[in-house]
């Protein structure tokens, strides 16, 4: 009976019922299938031992599988898999679904990430609609060798076309982000690839309680303008959303909050460009076939304005600023040849109502390649601010991506605290060492009265002074750390000089700063700051002077003079008064120095506890033009 009931593939007529319910099927099988085998009257067709036990122990570790109380979320899971997952404990269950699992006849891919939080991947077959394929918005799938799913059956849209999607295995109290995986058809054109459309159709399925309307009541405005549906369940997680930012206005804008909260707002060149006779006609260039390559991916569909040197005006109205903020108002382009560096370019312009332009001398990098100019500077009231900007001709093509509302960052200047400093004081005998004056050492308050000021080491080119703290302080002159072309280098004596004399330079390409200093005349375990010590005329005739730094293959920026102020729109937006910005365009900027000398930083570094000499070369070298004239006195070393 057992023999017929197995040959007809009914064992399960002969177990008992409350057995059957226990059994794992895959488990009698095996069992079922070298049992039948043992009972061969053969010897010959009956398995060896070996092989007996390999199968009892199949079958029992299939029914310790079965045994297992996997948590309700992983039971659901494997009884929708393709191919039957073999494992003997919850960790080696985890450890396939760590590595993605087919589900729902191939439909579905599934994975858990290290959070053990679930991730679902549809594949692109279960979300359309048959009836819309025949129609022809879609064409017909093509197949690729390196999809995850079987058969790799991609279908390709050059409309629209409608998917719905349904995710079964999702996390409970997880906030998701939903994105379309795709290819382009020729990889080549990827870069000039434009922002993808959408919208969801009728009430989401993934929020299941409704956020409360005087929750994010701030926010009305912004999400009734959105280009496109928020999905959200709390304030906090729309929050999340805005500060990634999301498009407005039907895509003509960018809204997003910085880390403080406040609102920031970027309106795209297409919506606030005034027409006129040279730009009436005027197409923007996002993806034009081939006479024209952008150098970067546009945030809006429309992509830049090329200014082809001509002057162009703006009409620019911010919706959603935060009130009581200072904002910066930003002109983001870009700019021929440069990218991820300041430009120094001289950029003109005039707010409706001026009768004097104003010029943007400095424009700085951002995370994209693109670059920002700051303009003015003005405080919202939480009303629209209403703008029109109108920018002379310049011989540069510039390429406007649009106008940027921004609030003013400050950066404070850091200094170190008193009783956060190291004391280590310096020891009488070590500086009288390597002193060359002879001066009479008598009390140790008159030492100190000396060491403040300035002493000879060594030879004339140096000079030594220690800090209220108790810190070594060295400064050298331009003839013992400036080396340059002669043809641009001329020695003059100077009153005002520590050492008597300058080095006056002019039209400078290249000043290379080079020496190798002892670290016995500086403080071991001390953080040191390098000061470029210098003089421009009161003629020079290029505000905001850049210079780019060099030290082995790392590279940066300072400036030698200060730009002109940003100008403070009123709130009549009448320009009534300046102030300097504090955002940070630069490494550092110049300061003007108590003994009548101008000063920037130039670099950083730590000396150790040991002495070991400190080397010091950097090459400074001006952008896009050179200095007619600039007075150097040398480098100067101080503890910061």
């Amino acid at each position: 009976m057992w023999k017929k009931s197995y040959k007809e593939k009914k064992l399960d007529e002969i177990v008992f019922q409350d057995l059957k319910q226990q059994l794992d099927p895959s488990s009698l099988e095996t069992f079922a299938d070298i049992a039948y085998q043992c009972l061969q009257n053969s010897r010959e067709q009956r398995p060896a031992m070996s092989h007996v036990v390999e199968k009892l122990k199949s079958a029992l570790e299939l029914q310790e599988v079965h045994d297992m109380k996997l948590p309700k979320e992983y039971a659901e899971i494997v009884k929708s898999t393709v191919d039957r997952l073999t494992y003997t404990s919850l960790e080696e269950l985890e450890a396939l679904l760590s590595k993605w699992v087919i589900l729902n006849g191939g439909k579905t891919l599934f994975s858990i990430n290290d959070k053990r939080e679930h991730c679902e991947r549809i594949c692109i077959e279960g979300c359309l609609n048959l009836d819309e394929i025949k129609d022809g918005s879609l064409e017909y799938p093509s197949h690729y060798y390196n999809s995850r799913f079987p058969g790799g059956r991609c279908y390709e849209y050059k409309n629209e076309f409608k998917a719905r999607v349904r995710a079964d295995f999702l996390s409970p109290q997880i906030t998701y982000t939903v994105n379309l995986v795709f290819r382009h058809k020729c990889a080549t054109y990827l870069p000039k690839l434009a922002p993808i459309r959408y919208k969801l159709d009728g009430e989401t399925k993934l929020i299941p309680e409704n956020v409360e309307d005087d929750e994010v009541l701030e926010y009305e405005d912004i999400i009734k303008a959105a280009s496109h549906s928020l999905a959200y369940r709390s304030l906090a997680e729309l929050k999340v959303l805005l500060s990634k930012g999301i498009h407005l206005n039907e895509y003509k804008r960018w809204f997003s909050l910085n880390e403080k909260g406040d609102n920031c707002e970027m309106i795209s060149v297409a919506e606030c460009l005034i027409p006129d006779e040279s730009n009436k006609d005027y197409v923007f260039h996002y993806e034009p076939a081939f006479h024209y390559e952008p150098r970067y991916l546009s945030r809006f569909p429309t992509g830049p304005y090329k200014t082809m040197g001509k002057g162009f005006g703006v009409h620019v109205k911010a919706q959603f600023l935060s009130p009581l903020t200072t904002y910066t108002v930003n002109l983001v382009f870009s700019y021929p040849y440069e990218r991820y560096r300041p430009v120094h370019f001289g950029l003109q312009y005039k707010l409706e109502g001026e009768t004097e332009p104003s010029t943007v001398y400095l424009a700085d990098p951002r995370e994209d390649g693109l670059l920002w100019a700051e303009l003015y500077q003005f405080t919202s009231d939480g009303r629209s601010v209403d703008l029109i900007i109108t920018f002379k001709n310049f011989k540069d093509r510039l390429e406007v991506e649009g106008v940027m509302f921004q609030p003013l960052e400050k950066i404070e200047n850091q200094l170190l605290e008193d009783e956060k400093v190291d004391m280590q004081t310096v020891m009488d005998s070590e500086i009288m060492k390597v002193s060359k004056d002879s001066t009479e050492w008598k009390m140790k308050k008159d030492r100190y009265s000396i060491l403040w000021q300035c002493f000879r080491i060594e030879n004339s080119q140096e000079r030594f002074s220690v800090d209220k703290n108790g810190k070594k302080c060295l400064k050298l002159s331009a003839r013992a750390a400036c080396y340059l072309e002669h043809r641009y280098a001329t020695w003059e004596s100077s009153p005002n000089s520590s050492f008597g004399e300058v080095l006056e330079v002019s039209s400078c390409r290249q000043v290379i700063i080079h020496s190798c200093i002892k670290s016995q005349v500086l403080s071991p375990e001390t953080a040191y700051a390098c000061y470029f010590v210098y003089k421009l005329p009161q003629d020079q005739s290029t505000p905001a002077a850049l210079m780019e730094v060099n030290r082995e293959s790392d590279s940066w920026y300072i400036c030698l003079s200060s730009p002109p102020n940003t100008p403070v729109i009123g709130q009549k937006l009448d320009k009534n008064r300046h102030n300097s910005s504090s955002r940070p365009k630069l490494n550092a900027k110049p300061q003007q120095r108590s003994d009548g000398w101008m000063e920037v930083k130039l670099w950083e570094f730590q000396t150790e506890t040991t002495f070991r000499t400190v080397s010091l070369r950097l090459t400074l070298r001006p952008i896009w033009s050179t200095y007619s004239r600039i007075i150097l006195e040398g480098i100067e070393l101080r503890p910061i």
